[in-house]
């Protein structure tokens, strides 16, 4: 990391805006918070990609893309300030004619690890430079797929659809080509794969994820949810080309696990979101060109662990009632699982970054939100499907 100063004054900036799934907003301040969860539930993790040109043609076919991993949560909220860490390549493929690529590699790696990989995909096309950060884990059906995972990273069947992540060409990279060494014009217009190392530069502080929420709209009925030890939510990160104040932009996201049991306390009435307290980090992340004297440079905000702080808001609910089934007196009703539910505005990081993005979490035999009807007779009813499916949040009335 000792060149990662000398290199500063001869970066530039190449690329456009990178691609983003999570939401940038100001945070709110109202007293009563709304109701922001996505239009659907979170969709299925990737499983391939596109590289696109600023003007959204696709790039040529040939050019490497790797995929990073970092460390787990646990490990990272261990790393003291000013310490670095080799990132570990967990695939390497290349794009086929169309610009496409498979992740099947990677996948291979994250279905041996019982928490979700937090990932970084990088690539660069000339001195254009893509970068995004996700997650892969083996909780999806999609690893143990024989058909996706024997594709390779050219094969010409790797098709897009909801598994797919199409990336742009990112701001948030600085690309460098350092002063005295000339690189030749093969090195720059055909890169080879890069070697990654990352330290963290300093905590910046906490600030508070939502991970889960109740909604009754009965007297006499109970609610409550819980966040247990082994959960892992998904966080979004900030990344940044210069790691200044007011530069950062929303990156992707990464995979936090709970350390500790959160148990809210029963609800006896009206809306209520859960928030968990994560501390986040500012790290620098250097990728030398193996091949030449090309070096990368981002820096990311990203969440590292959960404190074990807490808090719950009073908030708004969702209209919906036409996936309602009856709930008899005396009944309860566990949700222990389920895709995940992405609330847009669920994270607003450390000022450093300033920005809001989104979180994620689902329900598990871990994380498990129950209802119980009381005295009366009650109606349970699904944000976007039935109680029993992939509901979303889900109303007591």
């Amino acid at each position: 990391m000792k060149y990662l100063r000398k290199m500063s004054k001869a970066i530039s900036i190449a690329g456009a805006a990178a691609l983003v799934c999570s939401s940038v907003t100001p945070a709110l301040a109202a007293s009563e918070e709304q109701f922001d969860q996505i239009a659907q539930p979170a969709a299925t993790q990737y499983t391939s990609g596109q590289l696109v040109k600023a003007d959204g043609e696709p790039v040529r076919a040939g050019v490497p893309v790797q995929v990073f991993a970092w460390p787990d949560s646990k490990r990272l909220a261990k790393l003291k300030v000013g310490e670095s860490f080799k990132m570990t390549e967990v695939s390497s493929v290349k794009t086929d004619a169309s610009g496409k690529f498979s992740l099947a590699p990677a996948l291979r790696e994250a279905a041996k690890s019982t928490v979700p990989m937090s990932v970084t995909v990088i690539a660069t096309d000339g001195k254009t430079p893509y970068q995004y950060s996700t997650e892969l884990s083996s909780a999806s059906g999609d690893v143990s797929s024989p058909a996706l995972l024997a594709l390779k990273g050219s094969d010409p069947s790797v098709s897009l659809g909801a598994g797919s992540v199409v990336m742009k060409p990112s701001s948030d990279v600085n690309v460098n080509i350092p002063v005295g060494k000339m690189a030749s014009t093969a090195s720059v217009s055909t890169p080879a794969a890069y070697t990654c190392s990352t330290r963290l530069d300093r905590k910046v502080g906490t600030s508070y994820a939502q991970i889960g929420a109740t909604f009754l709209y009965a007297t006499g009925a109970k609610a409550q949810f819980t966040f247990k030890k082994g959960t892992s939510a998904s966080l979004g990160v900030a990344s940044s080309a210069s790691g200044k104040k007011g530069t950062f932009n929303a990156g992707g996201t990464t995979s936090v696990t709970s350390d500790a049991e959160i148990a809210f306390a029963p609800r006896t009435g009206g809306i209520r979101f859960y928030k968990a307290q994560v501390e986040s980090g500012k790290f620098s992340t250097v990728c030398q060109n193996m091949a030449g004297p090309g070096i990368r440079v981002s820096y990311q905000v990203r969440p590292i662990d959960f404190t074990g702080g807490t808090q719950n808001a009073k908030g708004t609910g969702f209209s919906e009632n036409h996936r309602c089934v009856p709930f008899g007196k005396n009944m309860t009703f566990t949700k222990d699982k389920s895709r995940a539910i992405t609330w847009n505005k669920g994270l607003t990081l450390p000022s450093i970054a300033g920005i809001t993005v989104s979180s994620q979490s689902g329900f598990s035999t871990r994380t498990k939100v129950v209802y119980q009807a009381g005295k009366k007779n009650r109606k349970l009813c699904g944000h976007l499907d039935w109680p029993a499916k992939n509901a979303g949040s889900i109303k007591l009335k």
